[in-house]
């Protein structure tokens, strides 16, 4: 599923809101914005961005432009809204969360990679996001049944509540539980040396797809398994130079290539991208 914030119905259901915060005195002090993703051009501790995805459905699991199978409400009124009589069927709602810590928008000019401006309007942009489900199959479905509505619930908040997890802050268990799996990072330099070299911080050149997605080429695979030496331990000291190897075994017969790769890191400039 795709949606973006100009879709229909979208800036009337108040699907998009981008908010510049600052830390005061144990709380945040923000300015926001409605409708649209836009870049301030002053500096915030931090500048948070949420799409909500429409929840209005046909029935189909998806359609060609993966978007118009889903529809906003009809009335302006969220999720609390009417749906279309082209789409009757009611989901939950998707949302997408991102924050961009330490912003410094009196100090660059922050972008979108697809080049989707609000004409007249100088830092607003069209914001869309993809949706793609991994999550273990029936486990949705679960937390709606398990999830029981608040008690104390006013029209428009979150119902159920956002975690819906067993524990002090919440009444409910929705069945949702803490991963203690949680990954290492993975290191900017590491992805540039095995997988893209392509800047994702600051640039001296802005990648703009414009509707192609066409980015920089995969870099070919050298490895056959995902081992630690593959990875650096301090992403501010980053393996550039790493011997990795790829091994083949056919009955008896074991036969081992090793490869060496460089790479240089580019040099800081002034100007940063977001996508």
């Amino acid at each position: 599923m795709i949606a973006a914030s100009n879709d229909p119905g979208g800036a009337e259901s108040g699907s998009m809101l981008t908010e510049g915060c600052n830390f005061r005195n144990n709380g945040e002090n923000c300015n926001f914005w409605e409708g649209q993703l836009f870049f301030p051009r002053q500096n915030y501790d931090f500048l948070g961005i949420a799409l909500a995805m429409p929840t209005c459905w046909t029935g189909e699991i998806d359609s060609p432009d993966h978007k118009s199978h889903m529809a906003y409400t009809t009335n302006g009124g969220g999720i609390e809204g009417d749906c279309p009589s082209t789409h009757p069927r009611r989901l939950p709602q998707v949302q997408v969360f991102i924050r961009i810590p330490n912003y410094r928008g009196a100090d660059f000019n922050y972008v979108l990679s697809d080049g989707n401006t609000i004409p007249g309007t100088d830092g607003a942009w069209n914001f869309h996001t993809d949706f793609f489900n991994g999550w273990e199959e029936g486990k949705f479905q679960e937390i709606m049944d398990n999830c029981a509505p608040h008690p104390d619930r006013i029209p428009g908040d979150y119902n159920p509540p956002c975690d819906c997890t067993p524990g002090e802050e919440s009444l409910y268990d929705g069945g949702l539980t803490p991963n203690d799996n949680v990954p290492i990072q993975v290191c900017d330099a590491d992805v540039k040396r095995l997988i893209v070299d392509e800047e994702i911080a600051v640039t001296d050149s802005v990648p703009l797809y414009s509707g192609s997605c066409q980015g920089a080429p995969m870099i070919p695979r050298t490895w056959t398994d995902l081992t630690a030496d593959l990875f650096s331990t301090d992403c501010n000291n980053p393996i550039t130079t790493t011997s990795t190897s790829s091994t083949t075994t056919t009955g008896t017969t074991t036969t081992t290539s090793t490869t060496t790769s460089t790479t240089t890191q580019p040099p800081p400039t002034t100007t940063t991208t977001t996508s």
